[in-house]
Parts: structure tokens; sequence; C-alpha cells
């Protein structure tokens, strides 16, 4: 009871500030400052107890060398003062041990429950963007104001700062847009990454085994994708669907037909507005020298002394090399542990996605892709590197990487002997 329970309140936390807007409507005062703490000191107390009913354990030397660099991490952040530093380190070294007995849970209840998760998230998703652009589904009703937007936005968050901030739509340099949505995270650039896991989180359920319901999950997906402006996002499901289509399923034939109709669609609706807007951002924004330094450092800054030996040993302070852009969270992790902690760290999130290759269990490599797209975005910085996403993040590569020490290869001969029942049970 308390492994399910603790499993319910993980999964269902990024609804916290839409639980906080609830309360704070049926008591006439808003409560969201007090009320998400509060949410957050529960969660975090149910999973230490589960933590000390269900056991852990640091199973693999990997997992004990990652859990001391964490440790290590920390003492430096207190040394320093550092506030992001700490923050981060607890997300990517000490969150997989807090869920560790997360992976006791059945695989197709483990898949159900994060389904739903999706479904409601996407429900609200798509009533949202009813609501801001009633035009686009035939709607007649005047959008709510800035203001109302403002005022709905500070239910979502905790922090006073954001006290009638927009925080809810980027109206993205008043293009008149207005689509790249923070949605009920009330965070313009995390929503965007759980908008993209939740596409190819449906997506890949559809590939795995068809049905009409996941058809229509997948499409409803890729469009609160692509309307959500989220160049990275976007760009993260499609790196994630070319690697799916390639090197999980094979099949150049389907990849083919896909580009195909997917050039024919761009060019007969080339006055799309979400589309053309894409084309022309990326376009110009890599026009623009600043843009491009942001996100692509000067080769030279790597030749430093300084900086070869902060790659190698890590700088233990978060951000990137002396001279350079701290624009990139994936570089950041690097510079900040050291190559060979940062690879440790990715291999463990990435690992599930190289064995499952040769598997036949759907839920694994759903789950897989999943992280693959939150890993794409860790490009951008301040998206994957939020308590909201790296929870679910968490939870799907540590249950993949259970899942693929179980499963069986379809290569290897032995398996010819074992008779499959369902493969791909609970997808």
């Amino acid at each position: 009871m308390i492994l399910y329970f603790s499993f319910l309140l993980v999964v269902l936390y990024p609804f916290k500030g839409l639980a906080a807007f609830v309360v704070s409507y049926c008591v006439g005062e808003k409560v969201s400052s007090v009320f998400i703490p509060v949410c957050f000191v529960a969660v975090f107390s149910f999973c230490c107890l589960n933590l000390f009913a269900n056991h852990f354990s640091l199973s693999s030397f990997e997992d004990k060398i990652l859990f001391g660099a964490g440790l290590l991490a920390v003492a430096f952040a207190g040394l320093r003062q550092e506030k992001l530093l700490f923050y981060n380190t607890a997300l990517l070294f000490f969150l997989p041990v807090l869920f560790s007995p997360f992976q006791k849970i059945e695989d197709h209840r483990f898949y159900r429950i994060v389904f739903t998760f999706f479904v409601i998230s996407s429900t609200y998703l798509l009533l949202e963007n009813i609501i801001l652009h009633p035009w686009r589904f035939g709607f007649k009703f005047i959008p709510p104001s800035l203001e109302k937007l403002g005022d709905y936005s500070g239910y979502l968050v905790s922090n006073p700062h954001y006290e009638g901030y927009y925080n809810l739509v980027d109206y993205r340099h008043n293009s008149g847009m207005g689509n790249r949505t923070g949605g009920y995270l009330g965070n313009v650039l995390a929503m965007p990454v759980l908008i993209a896991m939740s596409a190819t989180f449906f997506y890949v359920s559809f590939r795995e085994k068809f049905s009409l319901r996941g058809l229509v999950l997948a499409t409803l997906g890729i469009y609160l994708l692509t309307v959500s402006m989220s160049t990275t996002a976007i760009l993260a499901f499609l790196i994630t669907f070319f690697v799916y289509e390639l090197y999980f399923q094979n099949s150049l034939k389907f990849l083919l037909g896909f580009s195909i109709i997917f050039v024919l669609v761009a060019v007969l609706f080339s006055s799309n507005i979400p589309l053309a807007y894409l084309y022309d951002r990326l376009l110009n924004e890599f026009r623009n020298p600043t843009y491009v330094a942001a996100f692509i450092p000067n080769l030279s800054i790597f030749l430093k002394p300084i900086n070869m030996l902060s790659i190698i040993l890590g700088r233990w302070s978060w951000g990137f090399l002396e001279g350079g852009s701290t624009h990139v969270d994936l570089l950041n992790i690097i510079t900040t542990y050291g190559v060979g902690i940062a690879w440790l760290l990715y291999r463990r999130m990435l690992r599930p996605i190289i064995i499952l290759k040769h598997s036949v269990n759907g839920i694994g490599n759903v789950f897989s892709m999943t992280v693959l797209t939150a890993i794409i975005c860790l490009f951008h910085s301040s998206m994957t590197l939020n308590i909201n996403i790296m929870m679910l993040v968490t939870l799907l590569f540590l249950k993949g990487g259970q899942i693929s020490k179980t499963s069986p290869d379809h290569n290897d001969p032995e398996f010819k002997k074992i008779i499959r029942l369902n493969p791909n049970e609970g997808v």
C-alpha cells in the first residue's frame, strides 16, 4: 500500500498547481504559496517512508559511484552556497535512489498509471488550447485577457515573484501566436518537455500495438506538440521518432512514406501559421550570432588548459566552461561533474535503449523512447532539469532499466525455446 500510494503521489505531483487552484477557489483565498510546498513535503515524506518500508539497494558499482559523486557535489554546493548546484544534483543523483523501490511495481500497472497521467495532461492542454484559441476550433467566444491569465497562472506556482506574471503563455517575440504554454506547471520552459514526452509516449505505444485509441492519442499528442511552438521540444520528438523507426523498427519504407506525406502537408499548408512560424524562427535565429553562440560554443574554448581540466575532473560548480555559454545543460552536466561521472549518468538513462532493441517488451520500448526525448531537451537550459520533469523521467528510466534486465533477446537462439505469451502485455 505504501509503495503504490507513494508512486501515485509522485506521478500526480505535477498537478499540484491545479490542486492549489481548486483549493484556493473553494476557500476564497490564494493558498498556492503554502499548499504547493506542503505537497512537496508530503510527497517527499511518503517516498522516504516507502524507502524505509520497501528498501533500496545500490545494486551496481556504478550506482555507488554516482551516489558518492552526488554527496561530493552537495558538499561543494554547501560550501559555496550554490543553490542551483544543489538542486540539479538532487535531481540527477538522489531521485534515482529515492525512487528505486518503484521498480517493484508490475510492468503493466506501472504503464497504466503513467498512461493515465499523460491522458489527463493532454486533455487539460487540449482544453487550454480551445480556451486560448477558440477560433481554431470553430468557437466564437472571446479568450481570457492577459490580466486573467496572469491571475490564473499565479495560482499554479508557489513563488510570490510570479504573482501576476504571464507565465501561462509565451507570446513568442510578439508574433501574436501565444502558443508556447506553461500549462498547469506555469512554466513555459518545462511544460514543452512534458508535451514532447506525451507525444513520444503515445506514438511509440501506438506503433508497438495498433489500436484506434492509440491512433487518436498519438495524433492529439503530435498536434499539441506542434502548436506548443517550442523548437527544442519539437526537434527532440522528431529525433526520437527517427531513432525509433530506424533503430527499433528498421522500417525504412514507413519512414520514407511518412517523410513524403509530411513534406506534402507542409507544402500544401505552407500558410499554416505554426509551421510557417517555426520555419521562420529556425531560419532567423540561426542567422543570429548571439543566438548561435548561446547554444554552440566556440571550439577554441575547449583548448584552454583550465577548461580541459574542468571537462576531465569537473568544476563542481554549476555552469559551462570559462568564457562560454551556460545555455546547454547537456554540456553543463559534463563540465560540472566531469566527463566520467557525466558518462555514467547518461549511460544509466540510455542503457535501456541499447538493450531493448533486441527485446520484445513493448512497455520497455515506450519508456526508453520517452526518456530519450527528455534527454535531448537537455540541449536547452532549465527545460528537462525541472523537478516536475525529472521525477517522471527518473521513474521511466529506472523502470526501463529494470525491464531491460529481464527482457529476453529475440536474437538469442535460446529465446526460441521460450513460449511467448502476449509479449506486449500492458501495451
